[in-house]
């Protein structure tokens, strides 16, 4: 028994050093999520919806699938791939944007208004200010 779990900690070490460099995307992905969580969260209340644990329980695949998918496409990028253009970053990007589209729909929702399409407006008042 002592070297079955002195091998599964050699495994598990193994594992988590291979894993290290894509932790801060993990991270980062997760607490975008939570965020967007407790935004529909906020936003269910605030509009007097129903919460249901049908609606939070699709919090969970998602956080998994996620980070899932960002762990694969790091180690085919990395051991079978090998381009070092860092796909897991692009995939977590566009997850990333996604997770922000919904927490804005849920802050319109509460406060009437879109933070993303109070900074387009601002991006685009700057590039005209910057054509003149």
């Amino acid at each position: 028994m002592k070297t079955f779990l002195s091998r599964l900690d050699f495994v598990f070490t193994a594992v988590l050093g291979v894993l290290t460099p894509v932790a801060p995307i993990i991270y980062t992905l997760t607490f975008v999520i939570i965020c967007d969580f407790l935004f529909g969260l906020y936003r269910a209340y605030k509009c007097k919806e129903e919460i249901t644990s049908r609606k939070m329980a699709q919090t969970l695949p998602k956080l998994l699938l996620y980070n899932l998918i960002i762990i694969a496409l790091f180690l085919v990028d990395k051991y079978v791939m090998n381009t070092g253009i860092g796909l897991e970053k692009v995939a977590a990007t566009l997850m990333i944007l996604i997770e922000m589209k919904s927490v804005d729909e849920s802050f319109k929702s509460i406060f009437g208004y879109s933070l993303w399409n109070k900074v387009i407006d601002s991006i685009e008042r700057g590039k005209s200010i910057t054509k003149k």
